[in-house]
């Protein structure tokens, strides 16, 4: 059998010192390797700690409680005049003068404007003169047929003739009632020359000026009687039922933001408008002091009722345009919640919640400027 062939091999020849040296390369590997590791068992709690570095912050809250709140039906209107009339002229002429300028506070039959009174006034002079004379014609009628009597009683005269002077008498009597009629109308024209305010206002418009001439029927001014005004308001189909007299209502008006008006249902109209469907109500409302106007656009509401809801103090809420916040407590922590609110509490001083907040919670009141979403309180 022949031999094999040498193999190529070599071999590893360890020299002195080497086994030590891995050795050591072995332990440092380990020494390096729990040092990480304890770095790393040390880095949690600092994290953890930094995860929780911000501080306790004391912050006073208020319990949500539920308490009654009002219902009410918003509703649009505008304001009108308890009284609003186009004063016209009787008779014609040319005016003369007048006497009111707008923004005027007139009396009831205060002149407004006069006209040229000098044909109504010889119109006047001549029916005096014409009632005088069918006076005296009428009285010499009234003795004629007394004396017509006396005479048919004595057979003086016949029926016939009786009767003549009888008819001629109550002719008399007629003529002389004419006449006074006519003295009448031409007082009535005189008195017409002078064009006076139907009522107690204030002037809206002056239509005329010195030297114009007027026919009857032309407006001459405007005349507004707003000691009490008339909010009128469109109710829809859906509110209808809801609507009574007497119902208090509230409204603003743009010339006076936030301050509220009160009215009182008054009127309401016993049908629907069939373009709109709507119903027109109308409440009065007292304005002795003349700050509101007709014509001004109100936004009103009606009471209807109350209900229960989460109220909050006013203090507690944070208003970012039409978006109202709270900070409600909840593990320590504060969170933030987006409110739909209510209307507001008798007092004034807490509003209702309809949806964001339920009753027993406790919101941070009165905000501070650390108040935010996911601070840590005492």
């Amino acid at each position: 059998m022949m031999p094999s062939a040498p193999r190529n091999t070599r071999r590893l020849r360890l020299r002195p010192g080497r086994p030590a040296l891995l050795a050591l390369g072995g332990a440092a590997l380990a020494a390096t390797l729990t040092s990480l590791a304890s770095c790393s068992s040390r880095s949690d709690p600092q994290e953890r700690r930094d995860a929780t570095a911000d501080p306790l912050v004391k912050i006073t809250t208020a319990e949500v409680q539920s308490r009654p709140v009002p219902i009410y039906l918003p509703l649009t209107g505008t304001l009108r005049a308890e009284r609003e009339s186009d004063v016209a002229a009787d008779t014609m002429g040319k005016v003369t003068a007048t006497f009111v300028e707008r923004g005027d506070t007139v009396a009831i039959n205060a002149p407004l404007a006069r006209l040229d009174s000098r044909n109504a006034a010889l119109g006047a002079q001549e029916a005096a003169t014409m009632a005088q004379i069918s006076r005296v014609q009428r009285e010499q009628a009234a003795a004629d047929c007394a004396r017509a009597a006396r005479l048919l009683e004595q057979g003086a005269i016949n029926q016939a003739e009786h009767d003549r002077m009888t008819s001629a008498c109550t002719t008399a009597q007629l003529s002389s009632s004419a006449a006074e009629t006519r003295v009448r109308m031409a007082g009535k024209a005189l008195g017409d020359a002078t064009i006076r305010a139907p009522f107690a206002g204030m002037v809206v418009e002056r239509y005329v000026t010195a030297g114009e001439y007027v026919m009857p029927g032309a407006r001459v001014a405007t005349v507004a009687a707003i000691g009490t005004l008339r909010l009128e308001l469109t109710v829809p189909e859906s509110a209808v039922a809801r609507i009574k007299l007497g119902q208090e209502v509230s409204f603003e008006v743009a010339a006076f933001p936030g301050q509220r008006f009160p009215a009182k249902v008054r009127f309401i109209s016993p049908t629907l408008r069939p373009a709109t469907r709507d119903l027109i109500v109308e409440a009065t409302v007292d304005n002795t002091a003349g700050a509101l106007k007709p014509g001004m656009f109100a936004s009103a509401r009606i009471k209807l009722g109350e209900t229960a809801l989460p109220v909050i103090p006013v203090s507690a809420i944070k208003r970012d345009g039409r978006t109202a916040r709270a900070f409600v407590a909840v593990n320590g922590r504060l969170e933030e919640r987006v409110l739909q609110l209510g209307e507001a509490t008798a007092d004034g001083q807490s509003l209702g919640v309809s949806k964001g907040l339920s009753a027993g919670e406790q919101v941070a009141a009165p905000l501070t400027e650390q108040a935010r979403d996911g601070l840590r309180i005492e």
